[in-house]
């Protein structure tokens, strides 16, 4: 007969970084590692050189998404500004934002078992899902979402268009090369 009263190694791991003084730790050590990575991909999203005209639909179409793969923590960058600037300018999307971060909050840090409504239960993302749906319309969100990225998209778009697709032989795929070398 096997035992279940020990828990397995990865269980308590996982539960313990979660929450806790290892998010906090991980946090610091993950903020250079964004850093490096801004500056190198930032080399390459400012260089001039690297813009042209697409000749093509198609060509368009594979330049916006290989940008928008490869530049998504520079276009997080521009885009998380915008976004904080718009949900500030309403106290109904401040109170909208309150609630989304309270429910998940305490669906994810206080209560440790699922929702039942009516007998059923529930999992704590489709409750926290449909709360907030509910709450974004209400509060007037989902405009301020659209918003933001209408606004975003003026000045994201382009770049997509226009730069050139990256080579393989770009900076970052360097810098990552060099964190996966042993020692």
């Amino acid at each position: 007969m096997a035992d279940f009263t020990t828990p397995l190694p990865q269980a308590g791991g996982a539960a313990s970084s979660a929450t806790g003084p290892g998010l906090v730790a991980r946090a610091k050590e993950m903020l250079p590692a964004y850093a490096t990575r801004i500056k190198a991909l930032s080399t390459s999203f400012f260089n001039p050189l690297e813009f042209s005209r697409p000749t093509s639909q198609t060509e368009w179409v594979a330049r916006v998404s290989a940008n928008a793969f490869h530049f998504k923590l520079i276009y997080f960058c521009f885009f998380a500004p915008i976004l904080v600037n718009t949900m500030m300018s309403s106290m109904w999307l401040q109170i909208g934002a309150l609630v989304l971060c309270g429910a998940w909050g305490y669906a994810y840090g206080v209560r440790a078992a699922d929702e039942q409504i009516l007998g059923i239960p529930l999992s704590k993302s489709l409750t926290c899902s449909a709360l907030s749906v509910l709450v974004m319309l209400l509060t007037g969100m989902v405009n301020a979402l659209f918003y933001t990225l209408v606004l975003f998209s003026l000045v994201g778009m382009p770049h997509m268009s226009l730069h050139n697709m990256p080579s393989a032989a770009d900076a970052l795929d360097a810098v990552e090369m060099q964190t996966l070398a042993p020692g």
